[in-house]
């Protein structure tokens, strides 16, 4: 019976999981010093209290939060909410403009912001105007040349004229609102193309490092925004990446109802709702407002799902999702996502889980950008060991406890998959702050697993991994396709 040494697995699984981890949180724009409470020029900050906690009612502005949407109630496709779902604050305002249906909206439903079709060249931008992904002048407006006399302070975003077609250039804008470092930092993106930003607009940016609650940190920013010759209201949300061991850890835990039949990557669908709960209260005191969900890796799922939740409630035409390097979301189920765009690199691990022999994908169209340092077929095959250990299935991933040293299942010494996962996330907690005591733990055990357990495939991973490692470096390259800077030279590229 083959062995593993402890030490080359030490050695793996720290270079695999931190490179990755540290991957989400590299390379990042610093944030230029500004009040988070700064306001379109002109206008004067609203002084009120701050909510930092991710309590909806601590807030003055949504003293009751929004019952959650569910992407899947459909005649077809019924909703479920996970277990182990918090319920979302109830007696919420309802939308007026756009009542609630019991379905989901159809691609036969849906359509632009006017609800009529574009001509096919309508997101073409004008030659010379190329957005770029850094944040847009705060002075500028958005470009539409029938808005003879637009207001002054307009938000700085040229949303297409079809929110059903994809726009490579209204992409590089969004992905630029996703390159804050911090809370200050995305506050200060947001500012600067003239959105408003309260501090009750910045959400969960204070959970503690072992918070392993399925929340993501997050920031909305009101303004008014020229578009077809008219000024809409208009309310952005940019969800953050991963930024701490509670969230590393809450990543991996994709269905904490341990049901087989879940339809939806939990985690993420109890991020989406958490945030619906803040947002959905605001969309219903803006008179017909554009809204654009968007956020990068973790952030990323949740605005994936966040979309079918505001189709569901609102309908499709006014809401624009772009998503970048999202995990995938669901799985045996449709829910409405004509106007949800999922920009993604091929070569980026983070978008292969949960993995797709449990049938898992993402809500809405993938944009799949090149593979243009030809990374793609190794990173699949390094995430294909994985994915053979998801092949037993949702609930014994969760329940069956794996004996280590032979095939079958020893409840006293043995392991479950999520275990290992887990403990090795922990042990990791971050690139600078790895807990030896537990990795040194659960590495002694994994230095027991033998060709004949179940969990050898955990083992194939490493081996594949230190493989690339030793390759040119290779290890790192797949590691560095998560990156915003690379998305955003993906996109230019493309």
């Amino acid at each position: 019976m083959k062995k593993v040494n402890l030490l080359i697995v030490l050695a793996i699984i720290i270079t695999a999981l931190a490179l990755i981890f540290v991957a989400c949180n590299k390379d990042q724009p610093d944030p230029v010093p500004q009040d988070v409470t700064a306001s379109p020029a002109g206008e004067t900050p609203e002084e009120t209290a701050g909510n930092e906690t991710g309590d909806p009612e601590a807030t003055e502005e949504a003293t009751e939060a929004a019952e959650t949407g569910d992407p899947s109630a459909t005649d077809e496709e019924p909703v479920e909410t996970p277990s182990g779902t918090d319920e979302n604050p109830e007696d919420s305002e309802q939308p007026t403009d756009v009542q609630p249906t019991d379905e989901i909206p159809t691609e036969d439903n849906t359509g632009d912001a006017t609800g009529t079709e574009p001509p096919a060249d309508s997101t073409a931008t004008p030659a010379g105007n190329t957005p770029t992904p850094t944040p847009a002048n705060p002075t500028a407006t958005a470009s539409n040349p029938t808005d003879q006399n637009p207001p002054a302070n307009l938000v700085a975003l040229d949303f297409p004229a079809s929110n059903t077609t994809y726009s490579k250039e209204f992409a590089k804008q969004v992905l630029s609102l996703n390159m804050g470092a911090d809370k200050q930092g995305v506050a200060n993106i947001l500012t600067s193309i003239g959105l408003t930003v309260k501090p009750q607009y910045q959400v969960n940016y204070d959970k503690a490092a072992d918070d392993q609650s399925h929340t993501a940190a997050f920031t909305y920013g009101i303004g008014k925004v020229s578009y077809k010759g008219a000024t809409r209201d208009v309310l952005v949300v940019v969800i953050r990446s991963t930024m701490s061991a509670g969230e590393w850890r809450s990543n991996f835990d994709f269905a904490p109802s341990h049901d087989d039949n879940t339809k939806y990557s939990e985690n993420f669908l109890q991020c989406a709702q958490n945030v619906y709960s803040y947002v959905k209260p605001e969309i219903n005191k803006l008179s017909n407002p554009l809204v654009l969900f968007t956020g990068f890796s973790r952030g990323a799922g949740a605005a994936n799902l966040l979309g079918t939740l505001y189709n569901n409630d609102f309908g499709a035409a006014n809401g624009f999702i772009y998503t970048f390097a999202a995990p995938n979301t669901i799985r045996n189920v449709t829910p409405s996502a004509s106007n949800v765009f999922n920009i993604i690199n091929p070569a980026d691990p983070v978008t292969m889980v949960p993995f797709k022999s449990l049938n898992y994908k993402r809500a809405g169209k993938d944009i799949v950008l090149a593979d243009s340092q030809n990374l793609a077929a190794s990173t699949t095959a390094l995430i294909s060991h994985l994915d053979d250990l998801s092949k037993m299935g949702i609930k014994a991933m969760y329940e069956s406890k794996y004996k280590l040293d032979g095939p079958g299942i020893d409840n006293e010494e043995g392991m479950t998959v999520f275990e290992l996962i887990e403990d090795i996330a922990v042990g990791i907690g971050s690139p600078t702050d790895i807990d030896t005591t537990v990795l040194m733990k659960v590495l002694g055990k994994i230095g027991q697993i033998t060709e004949e357990s179940q969990l050898y495939p955990f083992v194939e991973f490493a081996y594949e991994a230190m493989a690339l490692y030793t390759s040119e470096g290779m290890l790192e390259k797949i590691a560095s396709q998560h990156l915003p800077t690379t998305y955003a030279a993906l996109l230019d590229a493309s």
